[in-house]
């Protein structure tokens, strides 16, 4: 599918990727799963910069678009299921990270 052929594209360009399955889930139940951890703080948003996914998490089912919140849930639910080694618990997303 495609992010098989998304990760298999970024490890050519020499940078780790790893896929993450959906398992079945939907965009909703991908969002009520990850709600916890940015309540309880363990993500972390700047001030200024991610206006766009925030609107999009907020406003779900009634706003236009959802591709960016989709792609926060699937990170939040992949590195919950397979959290990084000697990193903080804590995730920060930022903007401009390209």
């Amino acid at each position: 599918m495609l992010q098989g052929f998304m990760t298999q594209q970024l490890r050519e360009k020499n940078i780790e990727a790893v896929g993450v399955p959906i398992r079945g889930k939907d965009k909703r139940t991908r969002l009520e799963l990850s709600a916890n951890p940015i309540f309880e703080k363990k993500v972390l948003f700047p001030r200024h910069g991610c206006e766009g996914v925030l609107d999009q998490a907020l406003n779900f089912g009634v706003a236009k678009n959802d591709d960016l919140v989709d792609a926060l849930t699937t990170l939040i639910l992949g590195i919950i299921d397979n959290p990084p080694h000697n990193y903080p618990q804590v995730m920060i997303v930022k903007h401009n990270f390209l």
